[in-house]
């Protein structure tokens, strides 16, 4: 095959022996469906899922005609794949081929080898990887006498509404659908929040988590 794949993290670098025959890439969009009264159903698109790969190899325990040059062996490189997946930290995943290129930090999600009858040694392994993008920001629950509330980053208390009741911080999978059916009873009701928050919204199918927005009367 025209491609090479890689793994590379600070504990070590290695090159897959031998090349899968394919790779997998799946990405999912997330919606949310919602009935009208007398008026059918609706979509409204909320976010992309992460990107999802896989494929099926063969780590052979020597050097073989049709490994790459750069050989290790099976022991080692399971080794290796099981200690980063055992410390949950992501790796960088290349797959350098003659149409496309792969460049992703991802985590190991599942990592499955077999090892056949009459090829004592030889490993065939097959991996699922889920791309990985680090949280923008951290958070920190705190107890209180009420229940627990979160604090971002050991800082001020973060309260998504004012006390009138006008302001309203996004929160994730929110949608202006759902805000106006909590805040209205009536979902169809979201372009008055669209209308009042035009300098912040530009679509209102696309807003994000910690946007402060009005909540109009």
């Amino acid at each position: 095959m025209g491609y090479a794949v890689y793994f590379e993290s600070s504990t070590g670098t290695f090159r897959v022996p031998v090349n899968p025959e394919e790779i997998s890439q799946s990405r999912k969009q997330n919606n949310e469906k919602y009935n009208i009264l007398k008026g059918g159903q609706v979509v409204v698109p909320t976010y992309v899922e992460l990107e999802e790969y896989s494929f099926e190899t063969e780590f052979p325990h020597q050097h073989t005609h049709y490994s790459e040059s750069d050989f290790t062996a099976a022991t080692s490189l399971l080794f290796m794949i099981k200690t980063w997946q055992e410390s949950k930290l992501p790796v960088r995943f290349i797959a350098v081929g003659e149409d496309s290129d792969i460049n992703k930090q991802v985590l190991i999600e599942d990592v499955r080898a077999t090892e056949k009858a009459g090829e004592e040694g030889d490993q065939y392994v097959s991996l699922k990887l889920l791309e990985y993008i680090p949280p923008a920001k951290r958070f920190i629950a705190v107890p209180q006498p009420a229940g627990l509330v979160k604090q971002e980053d050991a800082g001020s208390l973060q309260n998504p509404e004012t006390i009138d009741g006008k302001e309203y911080t996004i929160q994730k999978g929110n949608t202006l659908w759902g805000l106006a059916k909590k805040y209205y009873g009536d979902g169809g009701q979201y372009t008055k929040i669209y209308e009042a928050n035009k300098d912040k919204i530009k679509n209102p199918n696309l807003i994000y988590p910690d946007q402060v927005i009005t909540i109009p009367e």
